[in-house]
């Protein structure tokens, strides 16, 4: 079940990880922290292929095929494999600098620094491969739980 719609949490490994599903994209994709955790609690090897997976917006990002030697269990079933994403692939240096503009005078112009590393987001998302085995989404207002009825 997923509250709000949207997702829910389950401890793996001592750390929280939001699951949640999508019938966008084919594959269950976890981030690169609940994939750690998820190759450690299950006994996970990464696949030698690389693949690359729109993460949103049009975005690819590479993944890899995670396969877990116990199963991980979500909502009753039985999951084996996993994508992961791994990195990011690309390079900025083709991307030209901003030139400075002569502006209005009485404008405040805030210009800030990316942040550096980042909390770690331990999420999974189940795509439509592990949803195939589903015949109804039932969604529940009242209560705010979408609730998935599968096959074994």
């Amino acid at each position: 079940m997923a509250k709000n719609g949207q997702s829910f949490d389950k401890e793996i490994g001592g750390k929280q990880v939001e699951i949640g599903f999508t019938l966008r994209r084919d594959h269950t994709l976890a981030s690169a922290a609940a994939g750690s955790v998820l190759a450690e609690e299950f006994g996970g090897t990464f696949s030698p292929e690389r693949f690359k997976q729109e993460i949103a917006f049009g975005v690819e990002r590479p993944i890899q095929r995670l396969q877990l030697q116990e199963s991980f269990f979500f909502a009753g079933r039985s999951l084996g494999q996993i994508y992961v994403r791994t990195r990011d692939w690309g390079d900025v240096s083709g991307i030209k600098k901003h030139e400075k503009v002569e502006g209005d005078p009485s404008e405040i112009v805030v210009a800030a620094k990316a942040k550096k590393g980042g909390k770690a987001r331990y999420s999974i998302t189940i795509g439509r491969d592990d949803l195939a085995h589903c015949s109804t989404m039932t969604f529940d207002k009242k209560s705010e739980e979408i609730i998935l009825y599968c096959s074994a």
